[in-house]
């Protein structure tokens, strides 16, 4: 609702999407996607591909946002 949240909104996605690069990964490699997607709602998570395993992406990608740890040097 406001630009600084805005900005505050994209940098903790920024951190979220650096976080799950590793996670992402075999996913990938099984078809599935994701996506996350500022609006002026919030953050729309999206999931593309079809695969029995999308409930664990799901898992791992609020696990990643639920225990995110920002570290400083990834602003250097």
């Amino acid at each position: 609702n406001s630009p600084l949240n805005f900005i505050k909104t994209y940098l903790v996605v920024e951190c979220w999407r650096d976080a799950l690069n590793e996670a992402a990964y075999p996913a990938e490699l099984a078809g599935l996607r994701y996506d996350l997607v500022l609006n002026s709602d919030g953050i729309d998570v999206r999931i593309s591909g079809f695969h029995d395993k999308i409930p664990v992406l799901v898992e791992q990608l609020f696990d990643r946002l639920a225990n995110l740890t920002i570290e400083p040097h990834r602003f250097d």
